[in-house]
């Protein structure tokens, strides 16, 4: 199955809403030292809570309570992070080994390490809708992408690199439908080779998830 359907199902799901799950998180992380992790990825910390930026929004670990919180109009809340965003950062927490590795080179998420791959006959519950909103609309999509803090890249009719977190970016490579050679429109994530430094394989859907919710949000302003 692929690692999107998860990730697709939860998409703007509170994580509160996982009641089973989010006890269990939070236990994990109430009374947490986040010296540590705070060390190994160079994140402040401002009366002890680690502060990280995911997809441009600033968050927070409460280590008292555990829960994950995110500014919103200045105020730390709890009860508007999604199931997609959380489990990001706690995998982040969670996974990212003790001398993690950049390696700057990128290959295709659905292929990293020989993982199994989804059905290719199945279509991607995230990438298929994307696919269908954005073919024969590739200027509006690179303007999306350029008012989500995307960086251009040259590969495909538009290409960017997103920062998910400072240590971890994630590619969105399109390419528009070509109608006279039968060619439908594609999207293809590429991620880091050593990603799995910091996160579980899962979590990368989430990621995706999280990147695409964004600009197609922006799509419907």
């Amino acid at each position: 199955m692929s690692i999107n359907y998860h990730a697709f199902q939860n998409r703007g799901v509170a994580f509160s809403e996982h009641e089973e799950d989010a006890i269990i998180w939070y236990q994990k992380f109430s009374g947490f030292n986040p010296q540590k992790i705070s060390n190994i990825l160079h994140l402040q910390i401002i009366d002890g809570n680690p502060h990280i930026r995911y997809f441009n929004n600033e968050y927070r670990l409460n280590c008292q309570n555990g829960k994950i919180e995110k500014l919103i109009d200045d105020k730390w809340d709890d009860e508007r992070v999604c199931f997609n965003e959380a489990m990001a950062i706690y995998h982040l927490f969670t996974y990212t080994k003790e001398m993690p590795v950049v390696s700057g080179e990128y290959m295709l998420a659905s292929s990293l390490q020989g993982e199994v791959v989804a059905n290719p006959y199945v279509k991607d519950p995230l990438i298929w809708p994307f696919e269908e909103r954005f073919k024969n609309r590739v200027d509006r999509l690179r303007s999306l992408c350029k008012k989500a803090c995307g960086i251009e890249i040259n590969e495909g009719d538009c290409g960017f690199e997103f920062e998910a977190f400072p240590m971890v970016h994630i590619r969105l490579v399109f390419w528009d439908e070509d109608e006279e050679d039968d060619m439908p429109a594609s999207l293809k994530i590429w991620v880091d080779k050593c990603i799995l430094d910091f996160m579980h394989y899962e979590t990368i859907g989430c990621i995706t998830s999280d990147l695409l919710e964004m600009l197609e949000k922006a799509d419907d302003v």
